[in-house]
């Protein structure tokens, strides 16, 4: 029995040993510092005011046709046209309605494509929040070595920055290796189905076959990554599916003064309760494993050894991070309850009882897997599901591997020197999930550096971007043209 309890000692320290070796052997995985290349001299000045004078277009993308907004949307592509004349004389340009196409050949024709996205359209300013910007959300501040206003962000900066790259590159009679197509939506905002999607079907139909597509999305994260003191270059290499259900209880109504054991609202807040309760199966492996394994080496040396060893602690890292909303949905299909309605009167027993629960969908999932999740949750024969409309699945996963790849983390790595690029995934919507059918590679990455405060900023009050930071973008993009 002695020698049993040895044998399995000796086992249990090999075995925690091999797991400490393999965590020793992942060093810090220091990004190669790009060698010095000619600085781009930028007029800061010029392309300061001219993001700017973008920013104070009002180009918000609306659900119902708004012929003011509809007025402004045709003035942010007008804007385009007329800023960047140098650019469009110099390109194949197509305008369909305000969706705008640049087509620039490249030196090497024979070389598939670069298929760059980006949106001009903003989301809506609720007025009781106005108050809460340091300058008019349309103003288009320059202050505080910043450019103020709505789209600074999100998208605005990542459509002027690569035109700029265009000027400068075709001012300085530089032109791309690889031909350059450029598409500019104005309803991604919305869906992006008058925009984008109508302008993948035109790609689609050419035969159309891009290199690699790069869209907004995720971006240069500082301090934003527990355990991990470099910026994260954040690259999605996937986006999550979208669905909404509708739950609804129908029952007999009446006076409140004789209420049912059971109301249509008791039995639909119940099956609420149990979905919110019980939400869908976490998976570590995938695009959690996949975003923190590349960052392991810069990690303290327990964070480092759990993920490092994730074959075993996997259960454990999911529930670490199952803690936080962020990285919560990283994990799973994430479950929103939205909207709730029932009944007219508060003396009057409602006879019907509707909510609307928004879903996210993981790419490990399907918007099947969702209702049968939903059904098989609710359990309940008087609750009647339906699937709203506007449902899209999750994307493929592009691939980490290949000159694609390997030719995007180069630039990232030369525009931003130290960064670690990592693959993740794209918690929101973004236009080029609409450019799947193109068979491309496809990575949402924006070029700009964000922090905590900057977070709340996307969509959010006081949007803005320093200007050392639309410089920064610019130069991404004129590496990333001039290939």
């Amino acid at each position: 029995m002695k020698r049993l309890c040895l044998g399995l000692l000796a086992v249990l320290l090999l075995f925690v040993g091999v797991l400490v070796v393999r965590a020793l052997m992942v060093r810090p995985a220091n990004a190669p510092l790009a060698a010095p290349e000619p600085e781009v001299i930028i007029d800061q000045r010029q392309v300061s005011r001219k993001l700017s004078r973008a920013l104070q277009i009002e180009s918000v993308a609306q659900r119902q046709v708004d012929p003011y907004f509809e007025g402004q949307l045709t003035r942010m592509a007008d804007f385009i046209e007329e800023e960047f004349a140098v650019v469009l004389a110099g390109v194949s340009f197509e305008r369909h309605e305000r969706n705008l196409v640049l087509r620039w050949h490249g030196s090497q024709p024979e070389l598939a494509p670069l298929l760059l996205l980006a949106h001009l359209d903003v989301v809506p300013v609720e007025r009781d929040t106005l108050e809460d910007w340091t300058w008019p959300p349309f103003s288009g501040e320059i202050a505080g070595g910043a450019v103020w206003g709505r789209g600074a962000l999100d998208d605005k900066s990542s459509a002027l920055a690569i035109l700029e790259a265009c000027q400068e590159l075709m001012q300085s009679g530089r032109a791309p290796r690889r031909s350059l197509v450029v598409c500019l939506g104005f309803d991604e905002e919305i869906g992006g189905a008058r925009g984008a999607a109508l302008q993948a079907g035109r790609f689609e139909d050419e035969g159309l076959a891009p290199y690699l597509i790069l869209d907004e999305g995720l971006a240069l994260l500082e301090g934003l990554v527990p355990g991990v003191s470099s910026p994260v270059a954040a690259v999605g290499v996937a986006e999550k599916g979208y669905a909404t259900v509708e739950l609804s209880v129908a029952g007999e109504g009446g006076h409140t003064s004789m209420p049912p054991r059971q109301s249509t609202l008791g039995i639909l807040a119940l099956a609420l309760a149990r979905l919110e309760a019980q939400p869908m199966p976490a998976r570590y492996h995938g695009a959690a494993s996949a975003f923190l394994r590349p960052l392991a080496g810069e990690m303290p040396f327990l964070q480092k050894l759990l993920v490092v060893n994730d074959w075993i602690s996997a259960p454990l890292l999911e529930a670490r991070l199952s803690e936080n909303p962020g990285t919560d949905a990283l994990l799973r299909s994430t479950t929103a309850l939205t909207q709730a309605s029932a009944g007219v009167a508060d003396n009057v027993l409602p006879l019907r009882a509707r909510a609307r629960v928004n879903f996210r969908i993981h790419p490990s999932d399907s918007i099947a897997a969702v209702l049968e999740h939903v059904r098989r949750t609710v359990d309940d024969e008087r609750v009647d599901l339906q699937l709203a409309e506007g449902a899209w699945e999750p994307s493929q996963l592009s691939a980490t591997t290949g000159a694609p790849w390997q030719d995007l983390k180069r630039v990232i790595e030369a525009s931003f020197p130290g960064a670690l690029v990592a693959p993740s995934l794209v918690l929101g919507a973004t236009d080029a999930r609409h450019f799947a059918g193109l068979g491309a590679p496809i990575y949402r990455f924006s070029p700009m550096r964000l922090g905590a405060e900057d977070l709340a900023r996307i969509h959010g009050s006081d949007e803005r971007i320093a200007i050392r930071d639309y410089l920064a973008m610019i130069r991404f993009y004129l590496r990333l043209i001039e290939g």
